[in-house]
């Protein structure tokens, strides 16, 4: 003869702390604090496994009864996990969010063409104007131009300046090198990337 489940009287009742049967799967986990919380127990390949179904303040026993008997059918059913779906489900949701952080963030391109912008009163002919942005698109772009700012390191600035180590003895000017062929300095490109970054996290 199967157990009766506990009524909401006697639910309440329960002060100990613990975890305590409720129902078929359906148990209520009261911790030192007071706290108390509903769980699913339930097996899987001969290991136990516990499900939360959310607090007992926010969720009444009917409702917990019925997701426990839904779950409990599925796990029947389809083979269902309900620990590791919600993990998967945790870890998906986590990637994506990340996702969307990096496409939010600034990249070194327009870091880079705000800078310019903001400078280029300071040239003094249209080929120092020119300068600039020339050796960006040729040299640094295709390399650094896309990613945002957060993910540029020390690995991706050598490939940049690769040229310049590679080929100082022999052209020691060599237009490869934007460093080496009289390219601003990138002082005020790394200060407008980190002005780029806050700006974004200021919208």
């Amino acid at each position: 003869m199967s157990k009766r489940a506990l009524s909401a009287a006697q639910v309440a009742a329960l002060k100990a702390e613990g975890t305590h049967w409720v129902a078929p799967g359906l148990y209520l986990q009261i911790k030192p604090n007071g706290a108390r919380s509903w769980l699913l127990r339930y097996g899987k390949g001969g290991k136990t496994f516990w499900h939360g179904l959310g607090a007992a303040r926010d969720v009444p026993l009917k409702e917990a009864r019925e997701r426990a008997e839904e779950l409990r059918v599925d796990i029947r059913r389809r083979d269902a996990h309900p620990v590791v779906e919600r993990r998967d489900q945790r870890i998906e949701a986590k990637v994506a969010a990340a996702t969307e952080a990096a496409r939010a963030a600034p990249t070194f391109r327009w870091c880079a063409e705000q800078v310019i912008k903001q400078r280029e009163h300071f040239h003094k002919s249209h080929y120092a104007q020119q300068q600039w942005p020339s050796s960006l698109r040729d040299h640094v772009y295709p390399h650094i131009g896309d990613p945002p700012v957060g993910q540029i390191g020390v690995r991706e600035v050598h490939k940049v300046l690769q040229p310049c180590s590679t080929q100082r003895a022999a052209r020691p000017a060599s237009p490869a090198c934007p460093a080496q062929a009289g390219a601003p300095s990138l002082g005020p490109l790394r200060r407008g990337a980190r002005a780029g970054v806050e700006a974004q996290r200021r919208r």
